[in-house]
C-alpha cells in the first residue's frame, strides 16, 4: 500500500463501511421479498430506490430484472 495510497485506501474503506451500515437493510428487504415471493410487496419496495417508468415491477421477468439492477 505505501504511504502515498494510505489516504485513498483510508477513504475507500470508510466509504465501504458507511455503505454496508446504510445500504444494506435495503437491500436485505428487497432480497428477503424476493426470496419469500412477497410479491405483493415487492414493486412498493423496489420502487423507492428505482424508477418505477424503467422496472414497472408487473410481472416475474420484472422482478428478476429489478433484483439484478
Amino acid at each position: 500500500m505505501g504511504n502515498e495510497n494510505y489516504g485513498e485506501f483510508k477513504g475507500k474503506t470508510l466509504q465501504f463501511l458507511a455503505a454496508t451500515k446504510f445500504e444494506w437493510p435495503k437491500v436485505r428487504r428487497i432480497n428477503e421479498l424476493w426470496l419469500n415471493r412477497q410479491y405483493s410487496y415487492l414493486p412498493d419496495e423496489v420502487a423507492q430506490y428505482l424508477p418505477k417508468n424503467k422496472f414497472p415491477m408487473n410481472n416475474e421477468a420484472e422482478y428478476i430484472r429489478a433484483s439484478t439492477s
